[in-house]
């Protein structure tokens, strides 16, 4: 990762590039095989939705001085969920809840975000991939799968950066009736997922937990800990 036109934005090579792809696959795999460990019912929606975003459909939470505005109708999304709810409201059009849940949305894009200058030994970027599963299901249902969702999520991300810990959140959203957050526990702390138990279906009777991997944030802690081994081997 380099900084070359000294306006927040960055550039990655094709080396972090090969890795970030492999990272957010085998995430993914992980998830899948974790879920469908909890219950075989689970299925998996990979989607890739458009950058540009209806500013109707951005959360409350953002105004305009958090992203930025194209035209008078559009924007450049700040998150990725709004489109997989999207996504997941449609696909509830088309089957019945009994058959359709439980399935997860998932979706790995770019978000944009009105960050402020030299803030980039903290990964806030301008411009930032984000590695979103959106976990539906009965709120009828008895499964605890909050707890089992984060603790495979904590996981997979262990398998690539093992200086993890999962904690309450010190911000709890609206939307959210618990938020718990990976962060690393290494001598510079950064969050690098947010998790959390969202309550945005309460009329269809659907429960779900959101996971939300800042892919970049992690594939610098991995990308650290390869250059740090590269030189202890000169």
């Amino acid at each position: 990762m380099q900084t070359i036109d000294n306006n927040g934005l960055v550039y990655w090579n094709e080396r972090e590039i090969k890795l970030r792809n492999q990272i957010a696959e085998d995430i993914i795999l992980q998830m899948y095989t974790s879920a469908r460990v909890s219950n075989k019912q689970w299925t998996f929606h990979r989607i890739e939705a458009p950058v540009l975003i209806n500013k109707s459909l951005i959360h409350p939470n953002y105004d305009e001085t958090d992203y930025y505005t194209v035209d008078e109708e559009l924007a450049l999304r700040p998150e990725t969920t709004a489109t997989s709810y999207l996504y997941a409201v449609d696909y509830l059009k088309h089957y019945s809840k009994k058959k359709a849940l439980p399935f997860c949305v998932v979706q790995l894009g770019l978000s944009f975000r009105k960050e402020q200058d030299k803030t980039l030994k903290h990964m806030r970027l301008k411009s930032f991939y984000q590695l979103e599963f959106q976990f539906l299901y009965s709120a009828d249902s008895k499964a605890d799968y909050v707890t089992w969702l984060r603790n495979a999520a904590e996981n997979a991300i262990n398998n690539w950066y093992p200086f993890v810990d999962q904690k309450p959140s010190d911000r709890l959203p609206c939307y959210s009736n618990s938020t718990e957050d990976i962060i690393t526990v290494d001598e510079n702390p950064m969050e690098l997922a947010s998790m959390s138990d969202r309550t945005d279906f309460p009329d269809l009777n659907i429960r779900n937990v959101e996971i939300a991997i800042g892919i970049d944030r992690l594939l610098t802690k991995v990308m650290d800990t390869f250059y740090s081994q590269e030189q202890e081997n000169d």
